[in-house]
């Protein structure tokens, strides 16, 4: 039987999975593995080796997965480092194109994405601008989450719908870190706006500490409870894509209430 290569095309679906997914989930039983085998014909089994490889490649994983990787694992990967933003709207693209049957590049399906304005009379550049930024804010929530286990790293709730990926450095401060994973902690919404506001920060040892003026409220049983009983505590950690501690530090110097 000759040899079937593995296309660009399904890299960049693996690529999206294996960032959407816990390390533990990289098996063949996985649902959502089972899924998207069958869509790109392709057993579970060679999917989840995919994975594997490409965590074998991350340096964020440590040296976690497989050792024997091929060329074309080593050129996505490496493409992926270098340029995340443009791998991530690529791969977002092949699976939208294949597995949902659209093509979010004619723009024809505004449906597609949560649009709060008049989409229809925009112009096309506009048009296209928005569609990717809404595509890489999907990634950059998915990886995020996914990399904190689904639970917020500071209280530990694990209801999905309650769960933010906080930007560390907010969104319109820095182009370039919008959609980097190593710029996100998965938040509740309550932990997600104090940070946004300043209410706690990191250290860089990843310990908690509560602005001082939280103190102002520490009658209140509730804010023990949210806040206080965090102090000091160290964050849940991912278990890839580390908070990067430049970006802890920018949010302590720029945001923290101190």
């Amino acid at each position: 039987m000759t040899k079937r290569y593995w296309t660009e095309e399904e890299l960049l679906i693996a690529l999206k999975i294996y960032c959407e997914l816990a390390f533990g989930q990289f098996n063949s039983s996985n649902p959502r593995i089972i899924k998207v085998s069958n869509i790109i014909n392709r057993t579970p089994s060679a999917l989840s080796m995919k994975l594997c490889n490409f965590a074998s490649l991350d340096p964020a994983m440590e040296g976690k997965g497989l050792k024997s990787v091929s060329k074309s694992d080593k050129k996505i990967m490496s493409d992926f480092l270098e340029s995340p933003e443009t791998m991530i709207f690529k791969s977002e693209l092949a699976y939208s194109n294949l597995d949902l049957g659209r093509d979010y590049t004619s723009l024809q399906e505004p449906e597609a994405v949560a649009f709060e304005c008049d989409y229809e009379n925009m112009p096309k550049t506009e048009k296209q601008s928005m569609v990717k930024t809404r595509i890489l804010q999907s990634f950059f929530r998915k990886t995020v989450i996914s990399s904190y286990n689904f639970s917020c790293a500071v209280c530990s709730i694990n209801i999905p719908e309650m769960l933010i990926a906080s930007h560390i450095i907010p969104w319109a401060e820095d182009e370039k870190l919008r959609i980097i994973p190593t710029n996100g902690i998965a938040l509740c919404a309550l932990h997600d706006k104090a940070f946004d506001r300043g209410f706690f920060s990191l250290k860089n040892d990843y310990s908690i500490i509560i602005s001082p003026q939280i103190n102002n409220y520490k009658d209140n049983n509730f804010v023990d409870i949210i806040f206080l009983q965090f102090s000091k505590q160290t964050l849940h950690m991912p278990f890839r894509f580390m908070p990067d501690t430049d970006c802890i530090t920018w949010h302590r110097e720029n945001v923290f209430r101190n």
